[in-house]
């Protein structure tokens, strides 16, 4: 096995804001905006006069900023979850017309808002021979999904159209990987491997030990995997505490008082990406799985819990932070822990 591939999971609720109460932008602000939150939010967040979290203009040069960042550190792919939304699609169709569009990869990370969908179709299937969609094993596109067993019929014609559609335009086939589900399951839909979108946690535990939880979950896969010739994409966790979404409730999901971790520490995570490395280049890996590959919750689920996109410097009152210059203080602890352990440093 040769070089690993770190992908990173996006949901880019962090679009510009528009108002509208019940809009996911306005919700997400919503969830951040008390005081004690202020450090979990993007690096192009603003706080305003009265103490809430405001998303400004999104443009394509904040989006090359985070490009730049994740450049730095060593990620390969951007796995988007797909949406036809305006909001929600804005980061992809920058990264599109991005100047470094092919330097950091693009694949998608299909759910329920596009499988089966005939847009949904369109733009990945005619995307699958662009340079900047990611391939592996022989120019395969690879593709994610984030799924359920109560989907499993839908997954499996979703899959079953880009086969086809691959065949028919003599491209290679995709590179299946299923989120959430069995191996068995997993090769019924016509998967190539399995992995998760993220890994829950109760009582806020420490992140050590959801650490721990998570590599149980690559060894089950692993073992589990070899039966049904399934292969095993890692999950990584950057962590999950939704509680802002617990004192201020979002339309999409439910969340318990006590369903958390407590926060990681950067050098608990160049930690997690190192035990990934050492995992992957073990006997318990190397035989399910043709190629190393890492998939990280996330790049931006700043509100659910899991991020390493930098973030606002806050002092412990929640007030933003500035260097002498006047420009605000940015975090970017965790996106230089990753970058120290993908790159050895």
């Amino acid at each position: 096995m040769t070089d690993i591939l770190h992908g990173v999971l996006r949901w880019d609720a962090w679009y510009t804001h528009n108002g509208t109460p019940d809009d996911t932008v306005t919700q997400v602000e919503r969830s951040l905006s008390p005081a004690e939150y202020h450090f979990r939010a993007p690096f192009f967040a603003e706080i305003t006069q009265d103490g809430k979290i405001q998303m400004p203009c999104y443009t394509q040069e904040t989006f090359d900023r985070e490009m730049e960042y994740a450049i730095d550190a060593g990620i390969d792919h951007f796995s988007y979850v797909w949406y036809s939304h305006a909001g929600l699609r804005r980061a992809r169709d920058f990264h599109l017309k991005s100047k470094y569009r092919e330097e950091v990869k693009l694949t998608p990370c299909i759910d329920n808002n596009a499988i089966m969908k005939d847009y949904a179709h369109k733009e990945i299937s005619e995307l699958f021979t662009d340079p900047c969609f990611k391939k592996v094993l022989g120019e395969r596109p690879l593709v994610y999904y984030f799924g359920a067993l109560w989907n499993k019929a839908k997954i499996t014609d979703d899959i079953a159209f880009y086969k086809n559609y691959c065949q028919e335009n003599n491209i290679p086939s995709p590179y299946f990987v299923i989120m959430g589900v069995g191996p068995k399951d997993a090769m019924e839909m016509g998967g190539d491997a399995i992995s998760r979108y993220s890994v829950s946690a109760t009582d806020g535990i420490p992140f050590r030990q959801l650490m721990d939880n998570t590599v149980e979950i690559w060894e089950r896969h692993s073992r589990e995997g070899m039966e049904y010739n399934i292969q095993n994409v890692l999950p990584l966790v950057a962590g999950y505490h939704p509680l802002p979404r617990y004192k201020n409730p979002v339309t999409w999901m439910e969340v318990s008082e006590n369903a958390y971790a407590q926060y990681a520490t950067a050098e608990e995570l160049y930690d997690h990406y190192k035990e990934a490395e050492e995992f992957i280049k073990s006997g318990k890996y190397a035989p399910t799985t043709d190629i190393g590959i890492t998939i990280l919750y996330a790049w931006n689920e700043h509100d659910e819990g899991g991020w390493i996109c930098p973030t606002l410097k806050v002092d412990e009152n929640g007030n933003q932070l500035y260097n002498a210059d006047g420009t605000k203080q940015i975090d970017t602890s965790r996106i230089e822990a990753v970058k120290r352990a993908i790159k050895g440093l």
